[in-house]
């Protein structure tokens, strides 16, 4: 997967976004960073899945990212093999970016 990076302000509407398709790459690192533009202020949770959420017969099951950043710049690594990822924001005020980027795979 190419780098990818989610822009959000104050005119976002809250609640969940956009979902990202995650690369399925067993024992790999995948990393997402939350930044926070100086003055802007953001209350959010970054939230993952296993399920298709593109199959109408599905309803997904969307999780908290342990130790994912929630409300200040930071960034969170995780090895498990997500499908989406998606951020749900419930506050937010000036610019925002989510960041998702997957490492190759290192063994085959």
């Amino acid at each position: 997967m190419q780098p990818r990076t989610q822009t959000f302000d104050a005119t976002t509407t809250p609640g969940p976004q956009e979902a990202i398709n995650l690369d399925y790459l067993p024992l790999t690192a995948t990393t997402v960073a939350l930044w926070v533009d100086s003055g802007a202020t953001v209350a959010a949770v970054v939230e993952v899945t296993t399920d298709d959420v593109n199959d109408p017969a599905v309803t997904p099951r969307w999780f908290p990212l342990q130790d994912g950043p929630t409300t200040a710049t930071a960034y969170a690594r995780f090895f498990e093999p997500w499908r989406f990822l998606r951020l749900n924001i419930a506050s937010i005020t000036g610019a925002v970016e989510l960041k998702v980027a997957q490492a190759a795979e290192l063994f085959r």
